[in-house]
């Protein structure tokens, strides 16, 4: 039965031209891709590349300002834990370690610690919050990511209150 099938003049025929598309050298179009061709294409990725960065760093920025708020927020619950069993708030010397370690003197009373971590938070750009007194109430600030007072954007004073 096979050899039936292969001794058939239009099996041949087609076998014959299956075997000389198989072995026919390529033209220029089935070479690949060209010089101009592969830069258009990096071209492409790089551009691509550089938009989706600039995006990523502008969602960083927008949640070391989102973490910033949460931390001061929480600081600001543990001060205010702190006030009720002292009857005032810590003082500029005393600053926020006092919502982690015990004071050394022991005229106020403490139920702490009024932090859960071990120690006070740094903001996301690696810098102590500032704490000051402003008359019965408290102030807490983070510098932003230019760690100087002031600015502007990215680089604005995060303030509590």
């Amino acid at each position: 039965m096979i050899k039936t099938i292969v001794q058939n003049p239009l099996f041949l025929s087609l076998f014959s031209k299956v075997k000389m598309i198989n072995n026919k050298q390529p033209t220029r179009d089935e070479h690949g891709f060209t010089l101009v061709e592969l830069l258009v294409v990096l071209t492409i990725l790089s551009l691509l590349t550089g938009l989706v960065t600039v995006q990523a760093i502008s969602y960083l920025e927008s949640s070391k300002i989102s973490t910033t708020k949460s931390q001061i927020a929480n600081i600001a619950t543990a001060l205010d834990l702190y006030i009720l069993d002292a009857g005032k708030y810590p003082t500029e010397d005393q600053g926020l370690t006092i919502l982690i370690e015990a004071p050394t003197d022991s005229t106020s009373p403490w139920n702490g610690p009024y932090l859960a971590s071990k120690t006070v938070p740094k903001d996301p750009w690696g810098s102590d919050y500032v704490y000051k007194i402003t008359g019965r109430s408290f102030q807490l600030m983070s510098l932003g990511a230019d760690k100087v007072p002031g600015g502007e954007d990215d680089d604005a004073d995060i303030v509590s209150r």
